[in-house]
């Protein structure tokens, strides 16, 4: 079903109405990166999760296996706090592309809305029987 250039305005300012903002993504970034705030914001709830998550595995590792005992749990806490800062610095390029992405998942949910919508016919003006 094709959707009226009236739907595609209203598309359009549903999804203005829902942007996300490049640059608050940023300053949540640059303020709670290790919490990982700035994913949750974007929609990116499992790097979101991951990130601050690996950061606590690191920490637990670190701080249960203390000393010359610890083995290799020492190594991986350090890949832990390593991939962590690898993941934070690759937001810093993809933080656009996934503002990118949100507001086509709206587009599409939106425009396929009113397509599923049945088509209303035109009412009769009052006078013109």
């Amino acid at each position: 079903m094709v959707v009226s250039a009236e739907h595609l305005s209203v598309v359009e300012q549903r999804v203005a109405n829902e942007d996300k903002s490049t640059g608050l993504a940023y300053v949540l970034w640059f303020f709670t990166g290790l919490l990982g705030i700035h994913n949750f914001y974007i929609g990116r709830v499992v790097l979101g999760i991951l990130e601050p998550g690996l950061i606590l595995l690191g920490a637990i590792l670190l701080g249960g296996g203390a000393g010359a005992k610890s083995g290799g749990t020492g190594a991986f806490a350090i890949l832990c706090f390593l991939a962590s800062g690898i993941l934070l610095f690759l937001d810093l390029f993809t933080v656009p592309g996934a503002i990118r992405k949100h507001r086509e998942r709206l587009r599409k949910q939106y425009i396929a809305e009113f397509a599923s919508q049945p088509r209303s016919q035109p009412q009769p003006t009052p006078g013109s029987v």
